[in-house]
This record gives C-alpha cells, sequence and structure tokens, in this order.
C-alpha cells in the first residue's frame, strides 16, 4: 500500500523544552485548580506578539493579529501541544517567605505580597505548579507561509518567555519560564506609546545587578521589594490617586470604581549558568484611550507617575537597563 506524503507537504515542526522558574498558578475549568493547557499559552503568545511587534498601524495591527492567530472566521495557520515532561503534577502548599519588610507590627513576606489573592491570612488556596516543573511545547507550522508565520510566532513565544509568565499573578514574576536554547526575542524600543501595552521609545528594561542568585524567591524579592518601594514613594500613606493611574483596583482604596486595568510594569525572574536574576519591564501605553474617561491631562498625570517609579525602580535595583 502507498504511504501519501502530501499531507506532510509544506510543514515545519518545532519543538522546545521549557523549565518553570517561579511557581505557576495556570488555572483551568476550576480556578482553584491547575492544569497545564494548550489555549492559556496561545492567549499569552498572542499578548505577546501584539506587545512586541513592530506594526504602528492599529488596523493593519488588528489584520495580521488575526491572520497569525485566527478569529470567528480563520482558524490560526499554525497548530500547538503542551505536554508535561516526567513527573509533573500541580501542588497546593505555602512558597517561602523570600524577604520580608515591617507592617504596623508585623512582618509581611514580600512573595505573599506579590501574591495576593492566591492565598488568604494563613494559606495558599490554589494550586500551582513548582519551581523545576518541565514541559514540551511543539508547534507544526503549515502553508506558503509557514517561514514568516514561524518567525513571528515563534518571536511572541521567546517574549513570553524571556519577558512575561504563564497564569496568575504573571505579571508580578509568578509563571516565569526558562528556554534553554540561547534564543532570544528580536524587540524594537522605538515608536509612539500604543493603546495597550508594548515597546515604544518609552519602554526600559530594569536588571537586579546581581545575576547569580542561589534561589528563585531570592531574584523574585529584589523587583518585588524594587516595585513595591516605587509603588508606595508616589504619595503618602492611604492616599490612592497616583497609584490608582498604574493599577486598579486597589481594595483599600475606599473610593474605588468598578474599572480595571493592570500595571505597565511586568516583574519577572530569569536564570544562567551561574544563577537566577530579576529584571522589571516597563511597557506603558495610552492610559484610558478609547474610554469616555480619557485626556492628555490624565494622559501626562499617568507618564509623571511612571517617570518617578522607574527612577526609583532603577535606584533600587542598580542593575542598569536596556
Amino acid at each position: 500500500m502507498a504511504f501519501n506524503i502530501s499531507r506532510y507537504r509544506n510543514r515545519t515542526q518545532r519543538e522546545f523544552e521549557v523549565e518553570v522558574l517561579t511557581p505557576m498558578f495556570l488555572g483551568g475549568a476550576n480556578v482553584g485548580e491547575a492544569d497545564l493547557r494548550t489555549p492559556s499559552i496561545k492567549g499569552m503568545l498572542r499578548f505577546w506578539w501584539r506587545a512586541t511587534c513592530d506594526i504602528h498601524d492599529v488596523q493593519m495591527l488588528k489584520e495580521r493579529e488575526s491572520m497569525l492567530f485566527g478569529d470567528t472566521k480563520h482558524k490560526a495557520p499554525y497548530s500547538m501541544y503542551v505536554e508535561a515532561i516526567g513527573n509533573a503534577l500541580p501542588v497546593l502548599r505555602d512558597l517561602p517567605k523570600g524577604q520580608t519588610f515591617p507592617v504596623k507590627k508585623f512582618h509581611v513576606s514580600i512573595i505573599d505580597y506579590l501574591g495576593f489573592g492566591l492565598r488568604d491570612t494563613k494559606k495558599y488556596l490554589r494550586h500551582h505548579y513548582p519551581a523545576g516543573t518541565k514541559f514540551k511545547v511543539s508547534f507544526t507550522f503549515s502553508g506558503e507561509e509557514r517561514t514568516n508565520i514561524q518567525k513571528e510566532v515563534l518571536n511572541a513565544f521567546r517574549a513570553l518567555v524571556f519577558f512575561g509568565g504563564l497564569g496568575a499573578r504573571s505579571r508580578n514574576g509568578f509563571g516565569s519560564l526558562f528556554l534553554n536554547d540561547g534564543s532570544k526575542p528580536s524587540i524594537a524600543l522605538d515608536g509612539v506609546i500604543k493603546p495597550f501595552s508594548s515597546a515604544s521609545e518609552k519602554s526600559v528594561l530594569f536588571l537586579t545587578k546581581k545575576t547569580d542568585y542561589s534561589r528563585w524567591e531570592d531574584a523574585l524579592s529584589a523587583v518585588g521589594m524594587a516595585y513595591k518601594d516605587a509603588r508606595l514613594s508616589l504619595e503618602e500613606k492611604h492616599t490612592y490617586r497616583k497609584r490608582l493611574l498604574i493599577a486598579k483596583p486597589i481594595i483599600q482604596a475606599k473610593k474605588n470604581s468598578n474599572e480595571r486595568h493592570s500595571k505597565p510594569y511586568f516583574l519577572h525572574v530569569g536564570k544562567t549558568t551561574s544563577g537566577y536574576y530579576g529584571q522589571i519591564l516597563f511597557f506603558p501605553y495610552r492610559y484610558l484611550a478609547g474610554t469616555h474617561s480619557f485626556s492628555e491631562d490624565i494622559f501626562q498625570q499617568y507618564l509623571e507617575s511612571c517617570n518617578h517609579m522607574n527612577n526609583v525602580i532603577r535606584e533600587k535595583l542598580s542593575g542598569g537597563t536596556k
């Protein structure tokens, strides 16, 4: 019987081994559980493609995004499969405390501070994949344009690994990943600020001076403390006008609207041959763009608050910027 190879023509396959560096709270249908799901990773690929692509025309960006990742009319021109390696099972247990800081008469863990909402006053409530978990991500690209599609999708994948994370509180450094293939994403830090968090002429990558931390919690503590101190330095205690410009909601703010927006800062833990390091990526956006509340005056207040925070983060981390 003849073997039909036509279905395998015009296909390119790539496979990557990924290591989880910090606890990954990647949820499934049941929020309290943890599940290594392909759709969750695909969603983050779309986010990081949009955040790092060099298309500045919004309509062209939307059209290219739909072509690469699919929409209600067309499926994506590639497939992706995620598979756990070894005994990769989620756990329900507390995390290391890392560095602590005083609050009234108590000392608070910076790791718990960054994981606010994942635990109550006594313990963590959600399962997570622990640091050291490994999984495999396989891509299959097809069609005549597969070379260009592969280039863009894999660049977004590397941006996710090197700057972002997977699961809940990924902007706070949880779910940081490591890809041991020597490649890095290509990102152009130029262009105007867009209506969503993305690379622009205002973007900055802050690095810890120390790059050989022996534990992930030490690297995350360093960037977590820098972010916390910068955020609290914006205004006096129990005042929330400037802090609400950075991210909403703030639980302590009594006059807090239902509006939600994520901060333009991405905390992350990376790894080298000598140990762990920490970084904070600043990807600003046009605050409130597209809403009735937008104004150039408020946007400038947002930028001024971000600039203040950036100066504090730069001083605290002392590892230089890129």
